[in-house]
Order: C-alpha cells, then structure tokens, then sequence
C-alpha cells in the first residue's frame, strides 16, 4: 500500500501567543486580542436566525459511538481528537441524532482546565449536547446546540453555517447559496462535515469558526471511522537540544494508529529505511519522546517519525531535522569581527529592539569558505541580551550561504532568544526550505532568487528577501528585513514601485577579511592543521597567509 513520505523544515508547537504587552510589528499578521486561536468570522443581528427547530422529540439511546472532535480545537490549543460518545436517535423523527454529554471522555480535558495561560470550563451533563438533522444525508445541519464550553468568554452555542442565512459573517449577510456549501453528509452510517469552517461557535452576540480542519466525524451504528495516519511532530520545550544534548519531542495524531515508530539518522533519507519497522524504537501515540543528538556531526541531523496499520505497513513519515549547535565544530574555522547591523528582531519587534550596529565573531567552514555562522549573535554584547537571551549550554548561530554572492540566503537557526508572550526565536528563509524541497539548481535554471547578495565584503539583502522569524508561542513564521512601500499602490502603481522595501541587515566584513596578523599558537603539544583561504587543508604550510587550527581553536597566521 502507498504511503505518504513528507519533509518539514523544522519543528514548530502548533499554538499562538498567549495575551502579552510585546506584539509583532503591524507589517504582520498579530496575534488574536484575547490571547486565545479562535477567528471571529461576524456577528449576531438583532433579529437571529439562529433559533432550534421546534419539535417534538422522543430520544433513545443507541450507545457509545465514535466521535471525532473539532470544535474545541477551535478554542483551544488542540488537535482534532478521536473518542466515545454517547448517542441518541430520534424514534418520533428519524433522521435525528445528538451527541449527549459531549465531553464526558473528552481526552484533552485536564489539559485544557489546567492550562495556566488559558484555562477552559467543560460542563457536563444531559443537558449539554450536539443536535444533528440528518433527514437529508446530502444536507446534514448541526442545529442550535448548547456545547457547555467555556474558554472564558462565556459559554457557546454550536451550529453549522446553514443555520446563518442573513447573519453577517465575514463583510456581508450568509446567502442561502454560500450556507448551502457548508451542509455535511451522512454516509455508511457516518455523519461528517468535510468542508473547513462549515461550522459556527456563537458567544456573546459573536460567531467564531469551528472546525478548522474539516475532521468533525461521527460514525453512527455500523459506522466506520477512517484512521488519519497523519503525524504531528512538536519541540515540547526549546528550539535547540537542553545541555544535556536532548530534544523534547511530543507525537500526536489519531489515537486509533497502530503504531509509531522513530529513529535518529545522520543524513537524510530518501526513503523509509528497509529495516525502520524492526530497529526503530517504538512509541505511543500522543505522547512525548526524548532524542539526544550529543555526538552527532553534522549541521543537522534528522528524526524520522512512521506510522504503520495494524498489519504492520508504512502509511504516514515525516522527517524532522533537528539543529545541532557545537557537536560539528571541528568544521569550522575562525574567520574574524564583523559588524552586523541588526534588522531582524528590531524590524519585527521595533518596541523591544532598535536598529544599532555592533560588533560579532564570524566562523566558515573549512571546507567551504563561503559558508559563514554568526556566533551568538544575540548574546553578550547586544542590547537587552541579559533579559531575553537563554543559556542552553551552547552557542547559538545565524547560518548563511554565501557561495554564490549573488544569491546568499539564511539557513534554518535557532537564535537563543526568547521574546515575553511570544516564545524562543528561529530565524530562517523561505529559499532554503525550497532548496531542501526542489534543489537549488532547480531553482536557478527556473530563475528563483533568494534576494541576498555579498558584494566589496558586505552582506546584504533586498526588497525580494524571504527572510523570516519563527516566534515559537505565536506558532507561524512572519517576514523580517523588509518594509511595505509607502509609495505602492497595487491598484495604479503596480510595476512603478515595488511592494517593498529592504531592511536594515547588514553584516559587513571587511574585518575579518582585512584583520590577519601574525598569531602564536599557544599550546606547543597539540598539532597544528593548516588551511588555505579557500578551506582547502595543505600538508605544507610553509609562506603565506593560512588558518590555522589546534585542538578547539582556529586562527589565521602569517607564515613567513
């Protein structure tokens, strides 16, 4: 059977930011006021439609069912989840069901009621339910339902989107024909609502989305629900391994998958290695594992996740690499001071951080002198580092590539920052990610750019950069080092102005390119490995300029 084999760039918490005084620069989308993921989508009219049919019922109950929920995920920070419900069909009218006691098995409820952030109420009871109509199996309504979820702003009422017809959602009033597309369905005894934000949280004279990811599914007597094989791989704790070199991984996906199992492999994969099913460790679904990368030496090394069926085939991978900071820093040599003018966290945070110059320590591969990492850039000796750096035990570092100056760009970097409400920081680029998804000859023989160029000893880049920052806590990557143009009007001024404008990053590195003078190596017993400029090693040093590396440390020298 074929199996879906996926990449992801990095690993990222799937939440948003919890109510903070720090938010994101207006360039970017900021996150929701209350702190909470759920997406007002309109409002309530004075004259609401949203009222429950009137009639008489005569409920009986058929047992416990399978339920997938996607509502509370609308609330709070969880994924759709699979568990036993309680359900009743209608003998007076059939064709009607209702989930009684929705949350009476609900896995996610000590999570949520304990949550220090954002905690949530779940009531419980007969008197709280999901009504479904589904007398029409092409045209199933989720009626007006008491949910007896609080998130804090009072509890909500749950419906599906044909229930809003006149109500404004989004700009203008729900049309029949738009409520319509929303409708679920009722087949093989499975009632689902597959189209995303086909239903509605009401609270407070407010509508919210509901079922964000289209997965609510209820599977009625001699219904089946499908297994989502899909994986959720999540850092728990930090962006970067602890000091004793461990990653805290959670695992998530439907608690109906057989089984899952991981290893941690030094290149990446191409495939699912033959023998994965019977090496690998195994581990329960949802839950958290601990990965340690001490030893490893590489740049990166990669966590490969899979889900097998019951008869032991493949189904779902995802590859997830993992940084590792100083376990490979025998490949890289000192290259020198260099002067960096901040505009990374100063153009997304202009608050907290303002655009200043200073001094930082360049290294490059020995193998590749093109390839360069700031060391530490936002530790030391850069404003507000004592507040918000961390001490993770190891250096942290911005990797860039500069083997073509004309087409440099930022590789994926844990920054060793963390910013109040909004979580450690990442720095990365959307020309890298394409680079491990197509390949970068692909990408230049199609004319795709990265908007970064070294040029006289100074790197820079321009108003096409795709640089961005990962604030872990507000759960998605926004652009840095660009501005919108002021003078853009994409209604009449389209192809006169660009749409925006460069930042202020610079790293200039005159310096360390200029700064070689002659150094003595001071520790006679370990023996000294010499380097060209170009990273080549050379077994005779005997005149010139080389850099020089002995035991941990590389200088550059003048050999006379």
């Amino acid at each position: 059977m074929k199996y879906i084999f996926t990449a992801v760039c990095m690993l990222v918490v799937s939440a948003f930011t919890y109510a903070s005084d720090v938010k994101l620069n207006e360039l970017y989308p900021s996150p929701p006021k209350n702190g909470l993921i759920k997406e007002q989508i309109g409002f309530k009219q004075t004259d609401a439609k949203t009222t429950a049919i009137q009639i008489n019922h005569n409920w009986v109950d058929l047992g416990l069912c399978d339920y997938v929920d996607d509502i509370a995920t609308s609330l709070f920070m969880v994924d759709p989840v699979r568990f036993k419900v309680k359900v009743q069909q209608d003998e007076a009218n059939p064709g009607f069901y209702r989930i009684v006691d929705p949350w009476a098995n609900y896995p996610y409820k000590e999570q949520v009621v304990n949550d220090p952030d954002c905690p949530g109420t779940f009531s419980e009871g007969d008197s709280y339910y999901i009504l479904i109509d589904a007398t029409d199996p092409d045209y199933v309504r989720m009626l007006e339902s008491p949910l007896g979820v609080d998130d804090g702003y009072g509890e909500g009422t749950a419906f599906s989107l044909t229930e809003l017809v006149g109500e404004v959602v989004g700009a203008f009033p729900l049309k029949q024909e738009d409520a319509d597309k929303s409708a679920g369905k009722l087949t093989d005894n499975v009632i689902t609502f597959p189209v995303i934000r086909a239903l509605a949280i009401e609270q407070d004279g407010s509508y919210y989305a509901a079922n964000g990811n289209g997965a609510f599914a209820l599977a009625l007597p001699g219904g089946t629900l499908g297994v989502d094989y899909d994986l959720t791989i999540s850092v728990t704790e930090a962006l970067c391994p602890d000091k004793n070199g461990d990653y805290h991984i959670s695992v998530s996906g439907d608690s109906y998958i057989s089984s899952v199992r991981y290893a941690l492999l030094s290149e990446k994969p191409d495939d699912i290695p033959a023998d994965f099913a019977t090496t690998a460790t195994q581990c329960s679904i949802n839950s958290e594992v601990t990965i340690n990368v001490k030893g490893q030496t590489g740049r990166l090394a990669y966590a490969l996740f899979v889900s097998y069926d019951e008869d032991g085939e493949a189904r779902y991978s995802t590859i997830a690499p993992l940084d590792i900071p100083d376990e490979n820093s025998s490949e890289w040599v000192y290259y020198g001071k260099a002067d960096m003018t901040e505009g990374f966290l100063s153009c997304v945070y202009p608050s907290l951080f303002t655009v200043h110059t200073y001094e930082v320590d360049i290294e490059h591969r020995a193998d590749n002198p093109r390839i360069y990492r700031i060391v530490n850039p936002y530790s030391g000796n850069w404003e507000n580092a004592d507040a918000y750096s961390l001490d993770h035990g190891h250096n942290h570092y911005i990797y860039i590539n500069a083997e073509n100056g004309d087409n440099v760009y930022v590789e994926y970097s844990p920054l060793g920052i963390s910013i109040p409400g909004n979580g450690e920081c990442a720095i990365s680029s959307d020309y890298y990610e394409l680079i491990n998804q197509y390949g970068l000859d692909h990408l230049v023989t199609f004319g795709i750019y990265s908007g970064g160029h070294l040029k006289d000893n100074v790197l820079t880049f321009d108003n096409s950069c795709d640089v961005k920052i990962l604030p872990v806590d507000y759960g998605k990557w926004v652009y840095t080092n660009r501005f919108i143009n002021p003078d853009y009007d994409p209604e009449t001024m389209t192809g006169m102005f660009d749409e925006y404008l460069a930042g202020d990053f610079k790293l200039d590195l005159s310096k360390a390119a200029s700064g070689i003078e002659d150094i003595t190596v001071e520790t006679p017993d370990i023996p000294c490995e010499y380097y060209n400029l170009q990273g080549i090693k050379v077994g005779n040093a005997s005149h010139g300029i080389f850099i020089v590396r002995q035991g941990d440390k590389s200088v550059k020298k003048h050999i006379r």
